[in-house]
């Protein structure tokens, strides 16, 4: 091989190499953000840890608001939800995280017949979940 075919087999190898993790990145949304994979399937209990651990914070948001607009007398709704829904959505947002990220490093390993996410993937709605 030649010293030109050589110099431009190099830049050519780095070029490419360059494209390969904006091929991984891409790879990785569209395996994420795909909508047809079952739902019991390894890469939704992947998907839903990092939800889980990326939204486990607005847990505090959420019961400290909740709680707020709950509290009577009406007054008292800024310090109920201060001191008693802050606390509460830490607790929820510890559970959230600690669910999250069991999930996302076991969504390899074989599941049950009877599995079931640790709990529901809705951290932003004020829809009753089964941990209240």
């Amino acid at each position: 091989m030649t010293q030109v075919n050589l110099k431009q087999a190099e830049k050519l190898y780095a070029m490419h190499l360059k494209r390969l993790p904006l091929l991984f990145a891409i790879s990785f949304i569209y395996i994420l953000l795909s909508s047809s994979l079952s739902y019991a399937s390894p890469v939704m209990k992947l998907k839903r840890g990092i939800v889980n651990v990326l939204t486990s914070p607005g847990e505090i948001g959420k019961y400290a608001l909740k709680t707020t607009l709950e509290a009577e007398p009406d007054y008292l709704g800024p310090v109920y939800g201060v001191f008693y829904g802050m606390p509460k959505g830490f607790g929820y947002g510890a559970v959230r995280f600690i669910s999250g990220f069991i999930d996302f490093f076991t969504f390899y390993w074989e599941k049950p017949a009877n599995w079931e996410p640790l709990i529901p993937v809705e951290p932003f709605t004020f829809k009753e979940t089964s941990l209240e």
